[in-house]
Parts: structure tokens; sequence; C-alpha cells
């Protein structure tokens, strides 16, 4: 069964749940609900439920569309990051444990292990990501988690639990 027609038989599934729901309501001619007649509100109310459905079927993206990741030779020591317009990202003389402090939401004694330059160099990111309006928090950690991923070959596990004993 396509997309589409699903999407038609799920609508058309609601729409005779609505007709049900409303059998009962104001079987009284001339019956209004806040200035609209039945029928223009069951189709409002159709209409409504078919966009809202429209949009929760669109899945977030989780990569960027384009990136760029270089190390940052200015050594002026700024720091900047750019989140948002028209689904950019931008960040200059980050290191990777900040970049990973972005990607996963910790602090910076949340992460351990790996070489000592991933506190030390520092690099340039540049990407754009596919989204309606401004890009968020929510939308830009798995898209950065996976540019980590790929481009840094970044893996990570989980904290080892010593008992004591």
């Amino acid at each position: 069964m396509g997309q589409e027609l699903r999407l038609a038989y799920k609508m058309e599934s609601i729409i005779q749940g609505f007709r049900f729901a409303l059998s009962g309501w104001g079987n009284a001619p001339g019956f209004v609900i806040a200035g609209l007649k039945k029928e223009r509100f069951m189709k409002s109310l159709i209409g409504v439920m078919a966009a809202a459905s429209l949009f929760a079927q669109v899945p977030a993206p989780t990569e960027f569309e384009v990136a760029s990741v270089r190390p940052n030779t200015a050594n002026d020591r700024i720091v900047s990051i750019n989140v948002g317009p028209g689904g950019r990202f931008a960040a200059r003389g980050y290191t990777l444990v900040l970049l990973m402090q972005r990607a996963y939401g910790v602090m910076d004694w949340n992460v351990s292990g790996g070489p000592g330059w991933i506190r030390t160099d520092r690099y340039d990111v540049s990407a754009k990501a596919i989204v309606e309006g401004n890009l968020t928090e929510t939308q830009l950690r798995p898209m950065l988690q996976r540019l980590l991923a790929e481009r840094f070959k970044l893996r990570l596990r989980p904290p080892e639990v010593k008992e004591s004993g």
C-alpha cells in the first residue's frame, strides 16, 4: 500500500470517526459551533487534522546536507558558534571536546579518554541542514553526532562501573 493511499485511508477513518462523534451533537436545525454551521465546522476540523498529519509524517534529518571541518590555523583563540538561520551551523575555533559537549549535551568533565589533541587542536565547522525555518538544538544534536563519527571516527562507550568489594 503506497504512502498516499495509507494516508488517504487513515484520513477517511478519522473523518468517519468525527462523523460518528458529532452525529449526536446539535441535531436541531440551525446547529452552530462558535459561529460555524455543522458542515462547515466538520470541513474545517478535517482540514486541520489533514494538515497536522502531513506535518507529523516528515522525519527529522539526521545528517547535514553539506559540511566542512577544517583545522583552525588562525591561532587567535576566538571561539564562536552560530546555530539557526536557514538550517546553518557554524563553529569557529572549537576543540573536539567542545563539539562533543554540543553534540551530546554533556559537560567537559563527562568526557574522558582520547588523545591529548581533542582538548587543544581547534577546528572550524560549517554545515547546512535541510530544515524548515531555523535549526534548533534538538535537530542539531543527531546531525552533529553523525558528523563527529564520520569525520573524527568518534566512538563512544558507556562509562565503566567499578564495583567495590
